[in-house]
């Protein structure tokens, strides 16, 4: 892996669970509501900045030489953040508006990107004690806390598919007619809000994730190295692997699939 150490992958992801930590006393509690509106409208809680103000101080202690890209910063430090050929992106607290609602499924994302590629990637899920992450030879692994790690691949199932898609309209139905137009078969229709729902296709719990609108690089970067070191793909309209060329631009992905098997988009 490009830049990291065994031993840096283990600070990273104790970084990523400790951070999760401080989130969790305001969860389900009075002070997780208190909520305000950023400039873009979303909502932003004490728990997002006190993870926030925690991962830049120990990311820039332990990784001086990766400049860092936050939802929690400004534009113009993103900006500079993604002009570097490597660079590190977080999500402090990813689906804040899941959780003021006391959903379980808030994360936070740590990934590592280099020559606009995730080569690590670290999600914390805190409410379930739990922590998926990449290693240096590009595994994917899963582990509940006080247990052992384990290696996780994607599904290999190619038909009665589980796809992961927002409660959203027009999105949703724009969804339904990708899938009904590649002629999957679907199961089941799973709404998972934040990175979680990475780490449910990592691990062979769906098949297929399609996003129809643009999203924030650091609300994908690391489910992405996640798929990807567990034997799936994240890819854009032409089937390439969605990749984050962001200087210069709004730091927005544009729309993507994950899924276990490109087999599945050759229709």
């Amino acid at each position: 892996m490009v830049g990291l150490k065994a031993e840096e992958v283990t600070i990273l992801k104790q970084i990523a669970v400790a951070a999760g930590a401080l989130i969790m006393p305001y969860y389900r509690g009075e002070k997780a509501k208190l909520t305000k509106l950023k400039a873009d409208h979303s909502q932003v809680t004490e728990a997002d900045l006190v993870a926030n103000h925690y991962l830049i101080d120990q990311l820039t202690a332990h990784f001086p030489q990766f400049p860092i890209l936050s939802e929690e910063k400004t534009l113009a430090e993103n900006q500079q953040a993604v002009e570097a050929e490597s660079f590190l992106v977080i999500d402090p607290l990813d689906g804040t508006s899941g959780f003021v609602k006391n959903s379980p499924y808030f994360t936070v994302n740590i990934a590592l990107i280099h020559q606009a590629k995730p080569v690590f990637g670290v999600i914390s899920a805190p409410a379930f004690n739990e922590v998926f992450f990449t290693d240096i030879d590009g595994q994917a692994y899963y582990q509940k806390m006080s247990a052992q790690a384990k290696l996780i691949k994607v599904s290999s199932q190619l038909s009665q598919l589980r796809a992961i898609a927002t409660k959203r309209q027009p999105e949703l139905s724009q969804v339904k007619a990708l899938l009904a137009a590649k002629k999957l078969q679907i199961a089941e229709f799973l709404t998972i809000s934040s990175s979680y729902k990475f780490c449910l296709i990592a691990n062979g719990g769906a098949e297929i994730y399609p996003r129809k609108a643009s999203i924030a690089a650091w609300d994908i970067a690391a489910g992405q190295a996640l798929i990807e070191a567990a034997g799936g793909l994240m890819v854009d309209q032409q089937l390439t692997s969605l990749t984050y060329q962001l200087a210069n631009s709004n730091l927005l992905m544009p729309e993507f699939i994950a899924l276990n098997n490109l087999s599945l988009l050759k229709n």
